[in-house]
């Protein structure tokens, strides 16, 4: 005989005559878990796939990298799994929502023209005073 479905089992009265519950905390993580697997599967899938076709269909896959190769894949859905799961949480889905509305904000895109000059002059100012000392620890150790 096999066991009856979770749905027919709580529509089914107790044997002291009131119907069996679920508890709503055990419908919640089982949903945020199985988006969070799907998203996982769909990444990893999605990697997959990039692998292949970047291969040209394999053809020009090295073999000693098929386990670099599973491990991008899992180390993949775990990156999505976890994601999924935080951004469930409620302050966490807050934090994702505010961060969206901030990167599409209209007073930042009226920004945007002169903020990414200023980066690439700030980083580029940077690399060259580091250059400079590189090249002078260099001079003095030889």
């Amino acid at each position: 005989m096999t066991e009856p479905s979770e749905a027919t089992a709580a529509a089914e009265p107790h044997a002291s005559g009131g119907a069996v519950a679920t508890p709503p905390a055990a419908t919640g993580p089982r949903s945020v878990t199985t988006r969070a697997t799907l998203a996982g599967v769909a990444v990893s899938a999605l990697l997959v796939l990039a692998i292949v076709l970047g291969s040209r269909m394999l053809r020009t896959f090295d073999s000693a990298l098929l386990p670099y190769a599973v491990a991008t894949v899992f180390l993949a859905f775990g990156v999505a799994y976890r994601y999924i799961v935080w951004v469930s949480a409620p302050g966490a889905r807050r934090l994702f929502e505010q961060g969206w509305r901030s990167l599409f904000s209209l007073d930042n895109f009226r920004r945007a023209p002169t903020t990414l000059p200023k980066m690439i002059a700030t980083s580029l100012g940077f690399q060259k005073f580091l250059g400079a000392r590189s090249h002078a620890r260099w001079a003095a150790t030889s």
